[in-house]
């Protein structure tokens, strides 16, 4: 879990399940992390810096290996590019929350969030119509 006040590693991709999370997760110990995450991302000002592969959300991802995914790196790289992209945001930088929840808010649309995320499982079991 994510001591509060500390500023949160995240990757690109991991923007947008942050923003369309509904309190689900693999297990309870990735479900409590997550809403630790979710809780800052929503939170104004709160620091966050976008990291290139591994973040804290991935720490507890029981697809983890501790440094990369082993269900799809591959699939979450080429996601992260994409979100960077439109949101026009920087590997290794930090941003305040209440930047990046406005980016994804007004930046992603259902359709680029449809065309990033139409290969993750998560999404037509969880995430499917949630961002507008």
């Amino acid at each position: 879990m994510q001591p509060e006040g500390r500023i949160i590693n995240i990757r690109g991709h991991h923007l947008l399940c942050a923003y369309a999370f509904t309190g689900m997760g693999y297990n309870i110990a990735f479900t409590e992390n997550m809403r630790c995450i979710v809780e800052a991302f929503r939170t104004p000002s709160h620091l966050m810096r976008i990291v290139e592969g591994f973040d804290d959300v991935c720490a507890c991802c029981p697809h983890s290996d501790g440094r990369s995914c082993r269900k799809g790196e591959d699939m979450a790289v080429s996601m992260d590019k994409a979100v960077l992209a439109i949101l026009g945001i920087e590997v290794d930088s930090v941003y305040e929350s209440t930047f990046l929840h406005r980016g994804v808010e007004d930046g992603v649309r259902q359709q680029l969030f449809h065309d990033i995320c139409i290969q993750c499982s998560w999404f037509t079991s969880h995430c499917h119509g949630v961002i507008a």
